[in-house]
């Protein structure tokens, strides 16, 4: 979208002296702002955009803010991701089943997925090349619902299509209000545990323990990690990605900027690519199952924010 130049074409109509003090009051604060955010782990700017240049809705219109995880979230969101990376280690060295589910046991303890009616049944195989889930995604409603159509694909499959503990059922109007995924009330779905974490964890017991955790920009290693542990044991993942010509694009998008949630429901090369459901459709073959999708893309493209795995 075009910027608001105004205010800098005015610069030029004020004597040098004066610009020049302009122009050094400008480099402090960016400089203030930049040791900000990056020691302090604030939130960056959210930036409006309204799609691809090409025209056309948006998946969502406005990057949605993120918030730094709290102390807790933290720690049991590192302490789940080495035992993810032991499971894999441990599954590429030719570990038995038997192994494997001892660190399974290990994370449903930590998260208390234990006590949660979520699907928690040793997951597929985890010895095959390629491994999908068959999950439905269904097609985003609005424009700004690709957060509740992803959350809608999640929650029939870990909880075979199970109402809430408050009586709503499955569908993207209901995880849209306040009480879940808060997408009406902010036209975007925030990539907050607060919403994510809480949604996918608590939807028929109302507690946030669970298998659910937030990710933020995930290393390739990591990524990887967790998409396979995810997968293996049969919890479809939620990737949270900002695509542009310089992080690269999924399947059906090749010019503009775009935020946008997608359903992580498979991988193949052992892990080495990515399968994943899009629920919308840009007109240009983006919508639905995409299989062997680069992992390195996918890494890119959620720099900025990340994974519910």
């Amino acid at each position: 979208m075009p910027y608001h130049t105004t205010a800098m074409s005015n610069l030029f109509h004020i004597p040098w002296p004066s610009r020049l003090l302009f122009a050094s009051s400008l480099l402090v604060l960016s400089a203030v702002i930049g040791l900000g955010t990056g020691v302090f782990g604030l939130a960056p700017v959210a930036v409006h955009a309204d799609g691809p240049s090409s025209g056309g809705s948006s998946p969502s219109q406005a990057q949605p803010p993120r918030l730094p995880l709290t102390a807790g979230e933290r720690a049991l969101g590192a302490r789940k991701q080495v035992l993810a990376q032991e499971y894999v280690t441990q599954k590429n060295a030719g570990a038995p089943a038997s192994a494997l589910q001892a660190i399974v046991a290990q994370i449903n303890e930590l998260t208390g997925t234990t006590s949660s009616p979520m699907r928690a049944t040793g997951g597929v195989s985890p010895f095959y090349a390629a491994v999908y889930l068959s999950v439905t995604t269904p097609e985003e409603s609005t424009s700004y619902y690709c957060g509740p159509a992803s959350g809608v694909a999640v929650l029939n499959w870990v909880y075979s299509g199970s109402p809430a503990w408050n009586g709503d059922s499955v569908t993207q109007s209901n995880l849209a209000k306040s009480n879940w995924l808060k997408t009406d009330a902010n036209q975007e779905t925030d990539f907050y545990a607060s919403t994510w974490v809480h949604t996918l964890n608590s939807w028929t017991d109302g507690t946030d323990s669970g298998w659910y955790e937030l990710g933020y920009s995930p290393s390739s290693v990591s990524y990887e990690n967790d998409m396979v542990l995810d997968i293996d044991n049969s919890y479809p993942l939620v990737d949270d990605v900002y695509t542009t010509s310089s992080t690269g694009y999924l399947v059906g998008y090749s010019s503009g900027i775009w935020y946008h949630y997608v359903v992580g429901s498979g991988y193949g090369s052992y892990g080495g690519t990515t399968t994943y459901d899009d629920p919308y459709d840009s007109g240009s073959g983006s919508l639905g199952r995409h299989y062997g999708f680069s992992n390195t893309t996918m890494v890119s493209m959620l720099g900025s924010f990340g994974i519910v795995w």
